[in-house]
């Protein structure tokens, strides 16, 4: 098609600033080397002379209160006065303000730089609606998909994707529904609370979840609410180690039938390459393929028009790999594999080469949306015979996710990596996943988690968990992130494997980037 032969936008703001304070630029992994890396490879690929580039801006006032408040807003400003240091999270309202901690870091510049990242989104996105160029990437920071209406919280101050999708939603943008993809392996929590409720934004995301991961939110049964009820797509992998298959197939049997029938007029990708193998923040194990794979099926949507915008990746040299390899397929380029084209005709899934984890979460998925996308019941992932649970069963400690008790099981051993990417591991999964079916008390004092569904023993439940009135509202500890002795996951056959493992900050690699 014609789009193919239209030029393809780049935004890259090498001027940026926004630092660790000097006690943390050797241990932050939040670093101004993480866009300047991927910059080098692009120039090193001889790719840069075949990209557009669109100049960077500051996104105006209006445009980020169309998605944050105005107290947010101010707070953000003031940090330009503020001596330069590290901080917990910031929250609006009564009793709101800085936490303690060392995620977010600011000086004199940060504000402006959270301005311009999410300014040269909205001019990316705006020379694609122009027609001026058919897609393109955003090479910006600070990242911004944690961002909510009125929270500044891991690594993100503006959410520059949510800006975009209100700014070509606007009157002046046209559109009528856009559909953002989050790939990011942490969830897009400021994301899904921004556009929980609107109907005009389909918001799809893939990330680890559970056993006290960053940021803790992004249950598959969270949907959405009102008008806008199955219009959030979660899926959450409780295991290390998914890679390109599993990534793959949740494209394939959830993503493109539910974005196909949304039809969108343009799709803004959150494109964090934390997921990819060696990235010991995300403990995943995409590929360079695996991103290329994902681009290529989002390019098939909206008439290509699609705009990348850069979120998490820890390991520059290994995000560099994966941006290439989606630029390379915006370009067309001859060197893209065969194995990152998309497939012709519907698109068939090997669920028998995915690993079971990978299972649990896309029928998981499939469940919670069945009822508000019925186009997903024919889905040969509803009966598929390799899968451990039917569409129409209800889970039980029988059918775990295979987090097992510590040992080894079908999916092999865990991958080593922390398990969360902020100093404080977050408990915000047990306040913000939406309850799931059921859940009252069983024989010898079993409890139903309503966030994994799973029957455990009230010892796998905490004593404010416990004195919830409705037992169909207890969490259990794996999904809040809190130790469990192994004793609970013995006596409930197989339950979660929270172990509690503390989160560390792992020290960011800058190295040069080879063997693109």
């Amino acid at each position: 098609s014609s789009r193919h032969f239209m030029a393809i936008g780049l935004v890259y703001d090498g001027h940026a600033q926004h630092f660790p304070p000097a006690s943390a630029r050797a241990t932050h992994i939040e670093t101004p080397e993480r866009v300047s890396v991927i910059y080098r490879a692009l120039g090193k690929a001889r790719l840069l002379d075949r990209l557009t580039r669109v100049a960077p801006r500051e996104a105006t006032r209006a445009e980020a209160e169309a998605v944050h408040t105005a107290e947010h807003l101010d707070a953000l400003e003031a940090l330009a006065d503020a001596e330069p240091s590290l901080r917990g999270a910031w929250r609006g309202g009564a009793g709101g303000g800085w936490s303690l901690g060392r995620d977010m870091f600011h000086d004199a510049q940060t504000a402006c730089a959270a301005r311009r990242a999410a300014g040269g989104v909205v001019a990316l996105t705006e020379g694609v609606l122009r027609g001026e160029i058919s897609s393109g990437f955003a090479l910006v920071r600070p990242p911004g998909h944690h961002a909510c209406e009125d929270r500044m919280a891991g690594f993100c101050f503006l959410n520059s994707v949510a800006v975009a999708a209100r700014a070509a939603l606007s009157p002046r943008g046209g559109l009528r529904r856009v559909l953002v993809v989050d790939w990011d392996v942490h969830h897009g929590d400021g994301t899904q609370a921004i556009f929980e409720e609107d109907p005009a934004v389909l918001f799809f995301s893939l990330h680890r979840f559970g056993r006290g991961f960053f940021p803790g939110t992004g249950a598959a049964s969270c949907v959405g609410g009102g008008a806008a009820a199955g219009r959030t797509v979660n899926v959450p992998f409780r295991r290390e180690g998914m890679g390109d298959a599993e990534y793959l197939a949740a494209f394939d049997a959830l993503l493109l039938p539910i974005a196909r029938a949304f039809d969108p007029q343009l799709v803004l990708v959150s494109a964090g390459f934390d997921a990819a193998g060696g990235d010991r923040v995300g403990g995943m194990d995409l590929t360079a393929g695996g991103f290329a794979g994902m681009a290529a099926r989002l390019r098939s949507l909206a008439g290509g028009r699609v705009v990348f915008a850069l979120e998490g990746g820890y390991k520059p040299s290994l995000a560099a790999k994966g941006v290439l390899a989606c630029v390379r397929v915006l370009l067309d380029d001859p060197s893209v594999g065969p194995a990152a084209r998309l497939p012709q005709g519907e698109p068939r899934v090997d669920f028998g080469g995915i690993a079971r984890a990978a299972h649990h979460a896309l029928l998981e998925t499939l469940r919670a949306h069945a009822d508000l996308w019925p186009l997903l019941k024919g889905s040969p992932l509803a009966d598929h015979p390799s899968l451990p649970l039917r569409l129409s069963e209800r889970p039980s400690a029988a059918h775990s996710d295979g987090d097992g008790d510590g040992g080894g099981d079908a999916d092999g051993p865990l991958r080593p990596g922390p398990a969360a990417a902020t100093a404080v591991p977050s408990t915000q999964g047990a306040a913000t996943s939406g309850g799931s079916s059921g859940g009252s008390s069983g024989s010898e004092g079993v409890q139903q988690c309503r966030s994994c569904s799973r029957r455990l023993p009230k010892g796998a439940f905490s004593a404010s968990q416990l004195r919830r009135r409705r037992a169909g509202e207890r969490v259990c500890k794996g999904c809040s992130g809190i130790s469990m002795p192994k004793g609970a996951f013995h006596a409930a056959n197989r339950g979660h494997n929270s172990i509690g493992i503390p989160a560390v900050r792992v020290s960011s690699t800058h190295d040069d980037v080879t063997d693109l």
